[in-house]
């Protein structure tokens, strides 16, 4: 006869960090005994983390909340787990109540550490070595008294699936084609244990700079550091943008909040490095055996470290610390502010053996308005070079560039924020996108929010009689028909190109009419281009390209609209310019992330640009925008005949457009062009 299983409970402690520490203990029980059932009593918090435990039969969330004693609550659970039948108990944490559960439970063999009147409750009571680390404390109790007391502790190891990764990284719209380096902002310890917010941004400018892709991780609780964190990079950005000109995009992505502690477990599975305050992801991080970089401030290691072959500790080792305090005694957190980003950027660069080939030295982030100076290059360390970085922009300041810089900090708040400032029309375009995205919309709603906006009444009404759109008949005056007629996507269409127009009427102080209607009419025809491109050469939706083509200048007007609290740059039209035609591109993407823009049209308009740009496959949405920018100029100076193939972008090439098939091109939707550009105008 075969006998019955033997079944075994662990009751995990509340903390990351110390459930993480049990996964030996758990691994030494399957030793003992391979086929018991070994079950997990914790919070519900820590469930999805003990999953990625192999020795685990079942997770099983406690009801009891943190903090909180109740005793119809301790008896409902002591009679759940008394049907399961077990016959050992683990209590790892110190509360009476933790050793309270098995005892009502009727669990025959309870084993804990002594302490906090649990000798009554507890039939195998353990004292405590304070010397020993608490992943030896809690192995020891996997075996009889003083039986393995000595045996060397294995790490903590978790499992991840390629199916749960591949699923978290699609729900968090993640597809990284770069090394990836993790920051986790996270302290629970307080404010004395967590770097700096402006370090976490210089670190993660620098190694976003040499080619690295930046994941930001934290709980709900560091979303307002996480986005102060984002708006020292955000500013960064368009600072450099600014001196050095529109560069590589730099891969950063904050996802502070959105990510659960199983989906934060599977983003460290593919993270190259991670940087960590001492806390419980900085043991999650060690157990996927990825390389480390754990900083120390008001605590020590000495009791709990990292427990990895790759970590390495980052502390001052100052004289007032460890001191264990929330916050710091004497003020000055010098413990971890004195811990400087550029030795971590060197730590990082030195121990991640896959890198970029080349290795700038790191930059100082900051958000002060004056213009930044070069930083000198770190000293190599041994076996390592760093690339010299490029020379110190020595120039005079140029006219306005006091204003500029003052301008760009406040925009880059805004952008970093979503705090975006547009008129009515836009504000009414993004109802309309959310009630498109609504399956239970109904196209009375969708009418009922265009009703809101007379502007776009009329314009909708005007597009829908124009003969590009018209299906014949009586001319449409109700605005339902037109909807219905024009459909969901060219009313969103419509809706932009309205709003955009608007932030050009009336605010540009100083600046020559004829120079912003120019701008507005140029997006307007490289919309009609990239419509009926889309249309006549690909597979492409035609609208979304007229849309693409339609925001493709975005940055532009967004920074000429709120320039108008800038006068001194609206009295010097060249500085305007400059910063407008250097700075576009990053805030028209900043734009487009805010708005959630679908992604194609992000690249659309960040892209649009690079004339050498090559991919595999046939034309994409970038090579109809890019076609339409540049054919725009020649066309409309009837010059298109002057055509220069040699100087041409690649994009041509992939839509089979030569000199006389882009001509016929041209030709035979004239028509259609100047209805399509007469109907936005």
């Amino acid at each position: 006869m075969k006998s019955p299983m033997l079944k075994i409970l662990v009751i995990s402690p509340a903390s990351i960090g110390g459930a993480m520490m049990l996964e030996p203990l758990l691994r030494r029980l399957r030793e003992q005994h391979p086929d018991a059932a070994i079950d997990v009593l914790a919070p519900a918090a820590i469930v999805p983390l003990l999953w990625r435990m192999a020795e685990i039969g079942r997770a099983i969330p406690s009801p009891l909340a943190d903090g909180h004693f109740s005793i119809k609550a301790c008896w409902r659970l002591a009679r759940h787990l008394k049907r399961e039948g077990y016959v050992r108990a683990i209590v790892l944490p110190s509360s009476f109540t933790a050793a309270l559960i098995p005892f009502l439970a009727g669990i025959p063999l309870r084993t804990g550490f002594s302490g906090a009147m649990r000798s009554i409750l507890l039939t195998d009571v353990r004292s405590q070595d304070k010397k020993a680390l608490t992943v030896e404390r809690f192995a020891s109790l996997a075996g009889r008294r003083h039986i393995d007391s000595h045996r060397p502790i294995d790490h903590p190891r978790l499992r991840t699936e390629m199916s749960h990764v591949r699923a978290t990284l699609a729900k968090l719209v993640l597809a990284p084609t770069s090394p990836v380096v993790a920051l986790c902002i996270g302290a629970e310890g307080g404010p004395a244990r967590r770097w700096p917010a402006h370090h976490f941004a210089e670190l993660a400018w620098n190694l976003a700079g040499v080619g690295y892709e930046i994941w930001l991780l934290g709980a709900d609780e560091e979303v307002e550091i996480g986005a102060e964190i984002e708006r020292l990079f955000m500013v960064a950005r368009v600072k450099t943008s600014i001196r050095d000109g529109h560069g590589k995009t730099r891969k950063f992505h904050n996802l502070c909040g959105k990510a659960d502690l199983a989906e934060t477990v599977d983003l460290f599975a593919v993270a190259r490095a991670a940087v960590v305050n001492d806390s419980g992801l900085m043991h999650v991080a060690a157990a996927l055996g990825k390389p480390l970089f754990a900083l120390y401030g008001s605590t020590s290691p000495g009791v709990s470290p990292p427990l990895s072959n790759q970590v390495r500790i980052i502390s001052l080792k100052l004289p007032c610390s460890p001191c264990l305090q929330r916050e710091c005694p004497l003020g000055h957190f010098n413990c971890m502010k004195e811990i400087h980003p550029q030795r971590v950027f060197n730590d990082i660069l030195a121990a991640v053996q896959q890198r970029p080939k080349t290795t700038p030295a790191p930059e100082k982030v900051s958000t002060e308005t004056a213009p930044q100076k070069s930083v000198a290059p770190a000293p190599a360390a041994p076996k390592r070079e760093i690339a010299h970085q490029p020379a110190p922009v020595t120039a005079a300041p140029r006219a306005g560039q006091s204003s500029g810089f003052e301008f760009i900090e406040g925009l880059a708040t805004e952008l970093s924020s979503k705090k975006l400032i547009f008129p009515t029309s836009i504000n009414i375009t993004m109802r309309i996108r959310q009630a498109l995205h609504d399956p239970n919309a109904s196209t009375d709603k969708i009418v009922h929010i265009v009703g809101a906006e007379p502007v776009l009444s009329a314009q909708l009404l005007r597009l829908c009689n124009a003969a590009a759109f018209s299906m014949g008949g009586k001319p449409v005056s109700d605005l339902h028909i037109a909807v219905v007629r024009l459909g969901y996507t060219m009313v969103q269409n419509v809706a932009i190109s309205v709003g955009m127009r608007q932030l050009m009427e009336g605010k540009a102080h100083g600046v020559t009419p004829p120079v912003i209607e120019g701008l507005w009419k140029r997006s307007i025809r490289v919309a009609a281009l990239s419509f009926v491109s889309a249309k006549k050469l690909t597979r492409i939706n035609a609208d979304t390209a007229m849309l693409a083509g339609l925001l493709h200048d975005i940055g532009k007007f967004y920074i000429l609209n709120r320039a108008r609290d800038y006068p001194d740059l609206f009295n010097n039209e060249a500085a305007l310019w400059e910063v407008v035609d250097r700075w576009h591109a990053d805030v028209g993407e900043a734009i487009l992330e805010s708005w959630e823009i679908p992604e194609e049209i992000d690249l659309a308009v960040r892209d649009h640009r690079d004339t050498q740009r090559t991919h595999r496959g046939p034309a994409d949405l970038t090579d109809i925008v890019t076609a339409a920018d540049f054919l725009d100029g020649l066309y409309h100076a009837g010059k298109i005949h002057e055509l220069d193939w040699e100087a041409a972008p690649l994009a041509l090439t992939r839509l089979n457009l030569q000199s006389e098939s882009c001509i016929a091109l041209l030709h035979d939707t004239k028509e259609e062009l100047g209805q399509i550009v007469h109907a936005f105008d």
